[in-house]
């Protein structure tokens, strides 16, 4: 998989975004090829022929998929997405949601429009016509700026084999946007996810924004796989937790921001989405890690495409126990380490029940060191808690302002508006038709 991600990158990068390079390979003389005798221009000719050649075999080889779908080529899709660079569709926002999770989802949304005042388009997700009932999807659709997609439609006969985690970057890649933020139903902003797209030094840079999961070590069977197919891996990849064994899990995959005008970030999208096509990940991937969470970043290092994390490792938000941990969602600062958003919406266990435990929210922890963390277990009744496990531990607890505070409370009433009424009447209530 690796070797032919790195090569249909490079010689798409070659084909589209190097013409800079054409003279100078058209140039050299190859046996049954390029021909002395072969003029400047028939050079040129059969080298594009040539790519293209490459990258059409490559391309149905690794995306099969890909021919089902509108865009019909690899190129197509990139086009699409160009295209889009100076509309309303450039920049937006996507979930995936089933029943199971359609009040979290409907809370998220509503604390990005009402809350933040964020006007960033929307698509919500879902697989097939049995995902969400029919009223879900009127109502999602009754939502200013919000617009439902089935993935079932977008990509034939392998979209609908999709399930669970494995529909993100499929979604991702079929979104409408040019840069596009998918978001986990239970995850909430304390800023507005706007503030990514046009104030993210990361985004501008790398085309990307991933984020660090919780240190936690354990078991090495993924690093052990991982290693084994990738046995000279980049300065990327060797500067992470993973790599030296101080954390199970390196990306926390609530949310994942990408660019897909960047012939780069787009190499590396495709390569996740086969990570997640159902022959991986019933066969290996999903066997090896919990779910789509590695796969993000393991396929930009597959394909050989530069990326980045944001600043802190996953921390917490919420409240102070007993033993003076701050417990609550797993918790992530912007690169700036201003509190930004969190996993898990705001109950002690999205697990257990919807309705009870609804957390409150005066103080931040996150990690700046990303080893020998000290985490206290999650309950049925409490969140996740962390503590420096040592004095000069590189654990930061912060009070958040108050106005931090206000946006807290402001979507915990929310949250607590919706589930007291189900959805079903709260749309009603609010003339949500």
């Amino acid at each position: 998989m690796g070797r032919r991600a790195r090569a249909l990158h490079i010689t798409y990068r070659l084909l589209y975004d190097r013409h800079d390079l054409h003279d100078t390979l058209a140039s050299y003389s190859i046996p049954d090829f390029l021909k002395d005798a072969d003029s400047a221009e028939v050079k040129r000719t059969k080298l594009t022929g040539q790519l293209e050649v490459v990258v059409s075999q490559l391309s149905k080889l690794m995306y099969p998929w890909l021919v089902e779908s509108r865009f019909k080529s690899l190129h197509d899709l990139q086009t699409n997405s160009r295209a889009q660079i100076g509309t309303q569709n450039e920049m937006g926002l996507i979930f995936s949601t089933g029943r199971g999770h359609f009040e979290l989802a409907v809370h998220a949304i509503l604390s990005i429009r009402n809350i933040h005042k964020c006007t960033l388009p929307i698509e919500v997700h879902h697989m097939g016509p049995n995902d969400l009932d029919a009223e879900m999807i009127v109502a999602l659709n009754a939502l200013p700026g919000v617009k439902t997609v089935d993935i079932w439609t977008e990509f034939g006969e392998e979209a609908r084999q999709l399930g669970g985690w494995a529909i993100k970057p499929f979604a991702l890649l079929a979104s409408r946007f040019t840069k596009a933020m998918v978001i986990d139903a239970d995850s909430v902003f304390i800023q507005s996810p706007e503030v990514l797209f046009k104030n993210s030094n990361l985004f501008a840079k790398y085309g990307q924004i991933f984020y660090h999961d919780r240190t936690i070590t354990g078991y090495d069977w993924c690093y052990n796989w991982f290693n084994s197919f990738v046995p000279s891996v980049s300065k990327y990849t060797n500067s992470l937790r993973f790599q030296s064994k101080r954390t199970v899990h390196e990306q926390e995959s609530g949310v994942v921001l990408v660019d897909k005008s960047r012939s780069d970030v787009l190499h590396g999208l495709l390569t996740t989405c086969k990570m997640n096509m159902k022959f991986e990940r019933d066969g290996i991937t999903y066997k090896k890690m919990h779910g789509d969470k590695e796969s993000y970043w393991m396929s930009w290092e597959l394909a050989r495409v530069p990326y980045k994390f944001s600043t802190s490792y996953g921390g917490t938000i919420g409240y102070k126990n007993d033993n003076h941990a701050v417990c609550g969602g797993l918790f992530h600062t912007d690169e700036y380490l201003k509190p930004l958003w969190w996993n898990g919406g705001v109950v002690a266990n999205k697990h257990i029940k919807k309705t009870e435990g609804i957390l409150h929210y005066e103080h931040m922890a996150y990690d700046l060191e990303g080893q020998d963390i000290q985490w206290e277990w999650e309950t049925t009744t409490t969140p996740f808690c962390l503590k420096p496990k040592f004095t000069g531990q590189k654990v930061v607890v912060v009070e958040l302002n108050e106005d931090e505070k206000r946006i807290a409370r402001e979507m915990v009433d929310l949250y607590k508006k919706i589930v007291e009424k189900g959805w079903m009447e709260y749309f009603k209530s609010e003339g949500i038709q």
